[in-house]
Order: structure tokens, then sequence, then C-alpha cells
């Protein structure tokens, strides 16, 4: 072989497979097609009280299955507007959605005929009213899509919440309530009773012993009181009490029924 081909070919050699190497160690271009696109978590809340498999659909892609057995599902896409479509209230469902930042919340309304395009962005709350007008404080759990608690201690207490259909468990003069609480399209109001205050009764004692009586009462309301000789006012509930009376050392015992405006309770020496 000619030397001078040999010293060409072994250059032309060395070039190509510098420039073989060099390619294979360049980085990849930043905006290959092949780097996964960034995604946005997207929180579907189910309203409609049934198991929800919802498919969202984009520019002719394999549809994202998201299952919802409770109250809400969660699910990472790409930016960009979807279609869905689920079965519920007796037939099939569907609507569209854009998800992007700031508008990552879809709901799924209940089954009354509202139509089921309904969404709100993330950061859109409710404001729920607590009147309440039982005069105590209270404690209300409010559970739904999600769970919260909170002291009311005066007339009026306002909160945000997650738009959504609540249950508030509340006690209130004894009571035990169970309310339903709408907040899925505007704000609401809870409304808790006022207590219902008992009829009473003026009793007037009249003491004619001439020496304290220690009198017991038990039934509607529970006391102990001294009677001073004379006449003594007690404002009671109505009802039927029990009575113990100590008066010149003995006990003496009884029915008192307190019915009406006025009732005069006599005692005189025996």
């Amino acid at each position: 072989m000619n030397f001078r081909k040999l010293i060409t070919h072994s250059l032309i050699a060395l070039i190509v497979g510098a420039m073989l190497a060099a390619f294979q160690a360049a980085p990849a271009f930043a905006g290959s097609s092949d780097e996964a696109p960034e995604t946005i978590t997207l929180r579907v809340n189910n309203n409609t009280a049934q198991r929800v498999v919802l498919y969202l659909y984009s520019n002719g892609n394999t549809p994202v299955e998201l299952e919802i057995e409770e109250w809400y599902g969660v699910v990472d896409l790409p930016a960009g507007r979807y279609r869905y479509t689920y079965n519920a209230c007796g037939g099939n469902q569907q609507g569209s959605f854009n998800v992007a930042e700031g508008n990552t919340l879809l709901s799924l309304p209940i089954c009354d005929g509202i139509s089921v395009n309904y969404s709100v962005k993330a950061e859109e709350m409710r404001n729920l009213d607590i009147n309440n007008r039982s005069g105590e404080t209270i404690q209300v759990s409010l559970v739904g899509l999600a769970e919260y608690q909170f002291t009311v201690s005066g007339n009026k207490v306002s909160v945000d919440v997650v738009p959504g259909r609540y249950q508030a468990y509340f006690t209130a003069c004894g009571i035990d309530y169970v309310m339903a609480v709408n907040l899925l399209h505007k704000d609401g109001q809870l409304s808790v009773p006022r207590c219902e205050t008992p009829a009473s009764s003026r009793v007037k004692v009249q003491n004619h012993t001439g020496e304290d009586m220690v009198v017991t009462l038990s039934g509607p309301e529970y006391l102990t009181v001294t009677i001073d000789p004379g006449t003594t006012r007690l404002d009671l509930a109505q009802g039927t009490y029990n009575f113990t009376v100590w008066s010149q050392g003995k006990c003496i015992t009884g029915t008192l029924e307190v019915v009406g405006k006025v009732v005069n309770w006599s005692w005189w020496n025996n």
C-alpha cells in the first residue's frame, strides 16, 4: 500500500472517531421531546355520594382513569384542556375542565340535575355563617369534603370552608343535632336553635313556725334553702317536686306541685 494513502486513511479515521466521541458526549437538547412535561395536581371533589370512575381525555391521548371511592380523589396531569366523562346520577355525565396553576379543583355535583360543568378555583372558598341562638358555647363539627371543628361562644361566627356538601354536628340545650349544609355553589348559614326556657312559678313559702326551716326540693330543679320565719319567695320551674323539710326537730317529706303563676306553701307549728 502507498505510504501516503496509509497516512491519509489513518488521519481520516482519527478525525471521524473524535467527532463521533464528541457527539456522544454532548448534552441532550433542552427542548427534547423525550422530557416528561411538568404536571399539576388536580383534586376532584365527588358530591354524587356514589363511587365514580372518572375518565379524562386530552388531544386524543389515552384517557387518564381516576377511581373515586369516597369524597374526593387526586391525580397529576400536564396542564391543558381536558374532556371528562363518568357514570353517576343514573347516566353518563360529561364536561370539560382547564387544568392550570390556580385552577386545580374540579367538583362533580350532587345528583339533582345541576350541570356537571361546575368547577371552582382552588383558592375560592365558601363562607358559612354560624348563627348561635342557644346562648351557650358550642362545638360544631363540619364533615364533608374536609373536616372542620369550630368553637362558637358568641351569637355569630363566620368561617371559610372548601365548597361542597357537609353534615354539621353539635350539641345545644342538651340536644344532639345533625344538620345538612350545602355549600356547593354559594355561601350558606347554619342556625343553632334557641334554648326553650321552661315555664316557672313564684312559690311563696310562708313559715309560721317561729323557727328556721331547712327545705330541700328535687324535681325539675334541685335546691336546698333555709327559710326564715315569715314569707320567702322562690322562683321555680313548673313541675312536681319531692321535698324534705327539717323543722322543730322533725323531718317531714312529701310532694309539691308547682303550677300556675303563684303557689302558696304554708307551714305552721304542729
